[in-house]
């Protein structure tokens, strides 16, 4: 990915379908393997109105030249602050496991029975 094409990081809520907002992203990464769930991270000022909106269960997506490419579930939030150099000041740490994550959780219900299989 060359640097000069722009990545935009969108904030989905736990429905899958309400926008929430465009992350204002200083940092993102995606890890994505072939049948595996993958993970991503993404790092925004602490500061921006939208992070304390940040929650987990919400879909992050990462579009690229126009399209979704893929996108994680959000796991893991944490507050850091850096004092010196290119990163300082106060981020919001997101990251979490990738939309194949879903099936790693398993799905459970109940007849009524209270029969056994």
């Amino acid at each position: 990915m060359a640097n000069t094409d722009p990545v935009e990081w969108v904030l989905y809520d736990t429905d899958l379908i309400t926008k929430l907002a465009i992350l204002p992203a200083a940092q993102g990464h995606l890890y994505l393997e072939f049948q595996e769930p993958g993970s991503g991270e993404i790092r925004i000022p602490l500061d921006s109105a939208i992070a304390s909106s940040v929650s987990n269960g919400q879909f992050v997506v990462c579009n690229y030249r126009g399209s979704a490419r893929s996108g994680f579930f959000i796991d893991n939030l944490k507050k850091t602050e850096a004092d010196k150099g290119e990163t300082a000041g106060r981020w919001l740490s997101i990251s979490g496991r990738g939309p194949l994550a879903i099936l790693d959780d398993a799905i459970t219900w109940d007849d009524g029975s209270g029969a056994s299989v």
